[in-house]
């Protein structure tokens, strides 16, 4: 399914996305899963940011952030090429910014680039 997700959105078939991402989230709630849901949070957030839906992306990305273990969720950065926490607040930094609160969206993005300089991850 992130595969079809990731096909999905590189068209640009935006709403198609959206349905696997949603179903992503199902699956990930069903079988309780905290890094799936983890993932599922970040990729609903970010393709609702792309489509506009900026009050839900902002509401998936927080509840990401929230969900975020440190020790549990910064290896995830190796399987899915970027650490979650880091994405998550890049993605809400942006669409902080575009629900017109410069001072949050400089805040996450701080935090992404805090996180990232630690991490040391390339592709994060």
């Amino acid at each position: 399914m992130s595969g079809l997700h990731d096909y999905y959105w590189i068209r640009g078939e935006y709403q198609s996305a959206r349905t696997v991402s949603e179903q992503i989230l199902e699956v990930a709630q069903v079988s309780q899963d905290p890094d799936q849901i983890q993932i599922a949070h970040r990729r609903l957030g970010s393709i609702m940011l792309f489509m506009g839906d900026l009050r839900h992306a902002e509401e998936q990305l927080t509840q990401g952030i929230a969900r975020y273990d440190l020790e549990r969720h910064r290896s995830l950065a190796n399987f899915y090429g970027q650490e979650p926490s880091c994405a998550h607040n890049v993605w809400l930094g942006f669409t902080k910014w575009l629900l017109g609160y410069p001072d949050q969206a400089s805040k996450n993005i701080r935090e992404a680039l805090d996180i990232a300089e630690e991490l040391a991850h390339r592709f994060t």
